[in-house]
This record gives C-alpha cells, structure tokens and sequence, in this order.
C-alpha cells in the first residue's frame, strides 16, 4: 500500500467530508510537486541534429574521392610501377623511424582522397614529367577532372609535406599521379595544321627570266639576215611579282591552293646592227622577191627595256616537311593561267629589219605555265608564320602567235611571304 493509499483512507475516516473536486486538485498540486527532466530532453534534441551532420559530411568526402584515370600505355604502367615501389621503400623506413599511429594514418588517407586539397597544396611542386620519365616533350599539360583528354598521359610526383598533429615530427607524402594534356592548354605542333582548315598567305618577290629566242627564217617572208642579226640581242632582266592564295588543306600537312596575283617580267634589248641588203617585196603578195645592195648601211640600234604584265591564276598542291617545333620544309608545284594585260616591247621586224614596237595583237592572249616551289617556313606562333620560298616556273605555249619567233621563257624566283592560319 502507497502513501497516497494511507492519505485517502485517512481524509474518508474524517467526519467533515471533502467538497466536489477535492481529489482532482490534490492530484495536481502532487504532480506540479515533482522535479522534471528537462535536461534529457534538451540533450536528445542536441545531439540527433549533430549525428545527422556528422554522417553527411562523411558520406560526402567519400563520395568525393577522384577515379583513378585507366593506364593507357605502357609507360604510364612503368611509372606507376616505379613510384609505387619507392614510396613502399620510403614507407617502410619512415615506419621505422617514425612510427605513426593509426589514426594519423587514416588522416593520411584522407587527405589523399581529397582531390581540390592535393592540386591546390602542391601545384607548385608536380616535378617535370622529363626528369621522372624521359620524356622529350615540351608541351603543357594539366590535371583534368573527368579523366585524360589526350591519348598519351605522362605522369608525375606530387610532394605534400605532412605535419603530424600530434607528434613533433613532419615527413614527405609521394604521391603518384596521372597528368594529361588540356584541350585548352595543348599546343599543337605548330608546323602542321589540321585537316580542313583554311590558310592565307600573301607574297611579294623577284624574278628573272630567260631570252632564248628561235627565230625562224622562211625565205619567202623573212630577211636572209634576221636570224644572225636578232640572236643575242636581247639581255636579261629583274622583275617582280606579288601574290595573295587561298588553301584548304585535305590532310594535316598536304593542302590545295589557289588565288591570284600580278607578275612583271623585264628585258634589256642590246640592238645594234647595220642593214646592208634592202628586200625588193611584192606588194600584192608581200613576198621577198631579191634584195638591192646599198653603199650606206641603215643603222639600227635600240637598247629600250621591254615589259610584259601578267595576271596570273594559279592552282597548286602544297607539302610540308616539319622539322621542328618552329621550322618546316615545304615544297609546291602548281599550274597557272596568266592573261597579258600590258607590255611595252621593241624588236626587230623579220622583213624589213627595221626596229619597231610590238603590238598587242602579236602576242597570246594566255600564256600558261608551271612552278616548282620548295622553300623554308618559320612559325612566329599558333596562327603567324614567315615563308621564305624560291621558286622555278617554266611555260607550256609560245609568247608570240607568230611561228617566226618563239618564246618559252623559264624563270627564277623568290619570293617573302607571311601566313595566317584561319580557325
């Protein structure tokens, strides 16, 4: 039996009898009497919240530990190989050594899944993958996030010192990593350039060309003298031409080019001769039919500068040699139309010998021809190159309409030029 028990029976053996409710307030008063626990209470909703975090932030880190990048070829399986068996070696004298216990080991591990924490505390210290593997390659590379761009990795070491939080001792953390080539950073080889891309260049330089003339004597309508008396009569001359092309390129270092350009050839006329045989010609035919000697020799004497102005429009295949990360050989060899727009000549007349300008009418409207072109190429950077390219060009058809005088002059060449890379 309670207390309450004796307390009840009490207050019913009294002779004055409790009022209506009685029982219901003392059953409050007892109650509000007791101490109550709020502290426990407060506690509990403390550390549920705190448990929940904790689990958040450890799910997390771990779901933040990088993939590893899949080795590729065998030299990265020969670095992982060799890193690994140093760092076995320098573990197991630092176990010596050392001896840290298992918490800071785990710490270690950590701090070895975190990825942003390794790249940004030793950025500074990822060794030359030259020094580690030997590899003789000079372009950048960088960590990617979702696995390597190109399709040959290199690797490296990445050092992070380590500072015990508990013991006084600090020691050296090599870790092995996989870099890779950038598609931002990655610098192509800037000799060659990628298929179906486009490139300009424009060119300016100096010519000469041959004056190896035929002549052809026909008895009916050429002086019997013209041939002795034109032979060697004309010098060579320095023109120049300048240029703009166009190429596409079908390969990464064959292209097709085209364009226009204007070209001036000169030469030197060295006439001097005397006509001592004067033609008797048949004006209805304009046959030769005798000559009449005469006492006083015509003298003839020019030593005038002929021109001829070409516009030319070529179309060519285009191949370059690299050699180096700067320096190409390229070689060319294209066809092209050229359409006489102007020339100012003199010559002789094949009749009468006499020293006249050649008309315009005398000459092939188009004149077609081919080039040989090798020369050097130096890259300034990704897109600017120089050109440095002589040049041979030869002639298909005669100059002249005329069978009595042909001319297929070969010329040499030199030409500056500059490239622009357009991507």
């Amino acid at each position: 039996m309670t207390e309450w028990d004796n307390i009840r029976k009490g207050i019913q053996r009294a002779e004055t009898p409790l009022s209506e409710g009685a029982w219901k307030d003392m059953e409050n008063m007892l109650e509000s009497s007791q101490p109550k626990n709020h502290k426990r209470r407060f506690g509990i909703l403390f550390w549920i919240p705190l448990i929940l975090g904790l689990g958040w932030i450890l799910t997390k880190n771990i779901s933040d530990v990088p993939k590893a990048h899949p080795i590729q070829n065998e030299t990265d399986q020969d670095l992982l190989q060799t890193t690994t068996d140093d760092n076995e070696i320098e573990n197991n004298q630092s176990k010596d050594i050392l001896q840290p216990p298992s918490r800071e080991m785990r710490s270690i591990e950590n701090v070895s899944k975190n990825r942003d924490h390794l790249v940004n505390s030793g950025r500074k210290k990822i060794k030359s993958a030259d020094q580690i593997i030997g590899v003789q390659d000079k372009e950048p590379y960088s960590i990617t996030e979702n696995g390597p761009i190109s399709p040959r990795p290199i690797g490296g070491i990445l050092e992070l010192p380590f500072q015990s939080p508990t013991l006084s001792t600090s020691f050296q953390l090599n870790l092995p990593i996989i870099l890779s080539r950038s598609s931002d950073d990655l610098i192509e080889p800037s000799t060659s350039t990628k298929r179906g891309h486009w490139e300009i260049k424009g060119t300016v330089g100096l010519n000469t060309v041959s004056t190896a003339v035929s002549y052809q004597n026909e008895p009916m309508t050429t002086h019997k003298d013209f041939a002795n008396l034109a032979d060697g009569n004309i010098q060579r001359g320095l023109g120049y031409q300048a240029g703009v092309e166009l190429s596409w390129f079908i390969r990464p270092n064959i292209k097709i080019a085209s364009g226009f350009g204007l070209k001036t050839i000169t030469t030197h006329n060295s006439i001097d001769f005397s006509v001592k045989d004067i033609p008797v010609i048949d004006s209805s035919s304009g046959n030769i039919i005798g000559y009449i000697p005469t006492n006083n020799p015509v003298q003839q004497k020019s030593n005038e500068i002929n021109t001829y102005r070409f516009l030319r429009i070529p179309i060519g295949l285009f191949y370059s040699f690299p050699i180096n990360e700067n320096w190409a050989i390229t070689t060319e060899f294209n066809n092209s139309v050229n359409l006489l727009v102007g020339q100012n000549e003199e010559r002789i007349e094949p009749s009468h010998l006499e020293i006249q300008s050649t008309s315009e009418d005398q000459f092939n409207p188009l004149v077609f021809q081919y080039q040989l072109r090798a020369g050097l190429r130096y890259q300034l950077d990704r897109r600017w190159s120089l050109a440095f390219e002589p040049s041979f060009q030869g002639q298909y058809n005669n100059t002249y309409r005329s069978d009595k005088i042909i001319w297929k002059p070969w010329s040499l060449a030199f030409d500056v030029g500059v490239v622009l890379k357009l991507d």
